[in-house]
């Protein structure tokens, strides 16, 4: 309804201003509201919970006390990854008789290809490049307690990284659970990780956002920063015991990742003193963050040895029963290649 997408708008934006507040950060002209009361010249972001004045100052103590309430019928923090569509703008006009013409939104496909080429000819059998379809990634929040709302964190197409609003038009490819990879789910019982994720996202967001201010960067960021599904990547990674993300394909090329590590350590090193416990539980978020950076994937150009990881990713995120005919196609030349080594170094690194 046009209110439940209110509703979702204003808990993407609660969530963002909330999630950045407890920063202090060094450059105060490009990050002037992330930080936190220090002298009388500065306000502090906090959210009044209830009518006895409670009040949360992180988007994680925000979630502990939706998820603590008793009229909490159910939460749910996915991340999980779709075939990219795009729908905003596009419209198709419907005439309505003894009424104003109506202009609906459509979705729209967008079948970016994507995967990996061998290069010096066949020489093992099978295909010399194997596609897939490019992915969208997400952080999906479904929440309905005192707060009913549907949100999603990525790095947005709009170059803003952080809570987006889901009102996007259903897409016959995404409907059903079939279409939509769900890689690792968070549930009731789950509030110490649903905790560490926010405070994971409060940092991503805040370092791609000052990163992209920082230099000026075009489009806000997107790309340069890496795209939706490398900002979800990073706080997969955390989250995990093994510090692997799963999703494919991580598109953030060198310069970024350094400019994101030099945003995280910003943040760390503007923390001040980290006696405090919170505050030395978030500096210690900071430095995990940065060590995931350093030993993130690379599949712009990934070197032989990461053709098997890389090849499991492009099998996990793909929909197992999306409609469309390349992923079949995919799939059976991904396997392939796994069960063939066709991609063994002893044999190509020996091609000219």
């Amino acid at each position: 309804t046009p209110r439940q997408e209110c509703r979702n708008r204003l808990f993407a934006v609660l969530l963002n201003r909330i999630g950045g507040a407890n920063l202090v950060v060094n450059e105060p002209d490009v990050l002037r509201n992330h930080r936190v009361k220090d002298d009388e010249s500065r306000s502090e972001f906090v959210v009044i919970l209830d009518e006895r004045g409670s009040i949360a100052r992180t988007a994680s103590e925000l979630m502990e006390f939706l998820v603590s309430k008793p009229q909490c019928n159910s939460v749910c923090l996915q991340i999980q990854n779709q075939i990219t569509s795009f729908g905003i703008g596009m419209c198709v006009r419907f005439e309505r008789e003894n009424a104003e013409d109506e202009f609906v939104q459509i979705p729209l496909a967008c079948a970016l290809k994507c995967g990996i080429t061998r290069v010096g000819g066949d020489g093992g059998g099978g295909s010399d490049q194997i596609c897939s379809l490019f992915n969208h990634a997400g952080i999906s929040l479904f929440i309905d307690s005192t707060v009913k709302a549907y949100v999603q964190y990525y790095e947005g197409v709009e170059g803003f990284c952080g809570w987006h609003p889901e009102n996007n038009p259903e897409k016959p490819w995404q409907i059903g659970d079939a279409m939509a990879v769900v890689h690792d789910r968070f549930e009731f019982g789950d509030e110490e990780a649903i905790s560490r994720l926010f405070q994971y996202t409060s940092i991503g967001s805040a370092a791609s956002n000052l990163s992209a201010s920082k230099q000026k960067l075009p489009f806000g960021g997107y790309g340069a920063n890496g795209v939706c599904i490398d900002s979800v990547a990073l706080i997969q990674a955390a989250i995990r015991a093994d510090e692997k993300t799963t999703l494919y394909p991580i598109l953030m090329f060198g310069a970024g990742r350094q400019e994101l590590v030099l945003s995280i350590m910003s943040i760390y090193e503007s923390m001040g003193s980290h006696r405090d416990a919170s505050k030395r539980a978030f500096a210690e978020d900071c430095l995990k963050l940065v060590g995931i950076l350093r030993a993130f994937p690379n599949d712009i150009a990934p070197s032989i040895p990461d053709i098997p990881n890389i090849c499991q990713r492009m099998l996990t995120t793909t929909p197992p029963n999306a409609p469309f005919a390349l992923l079949e196609h995919s799939i059976a030349d991904i396997n392939e290649l796994l069960s063939n080594r066709i991609f063994c170094p002893t044999t190509d690194l020996q091609q000219p």
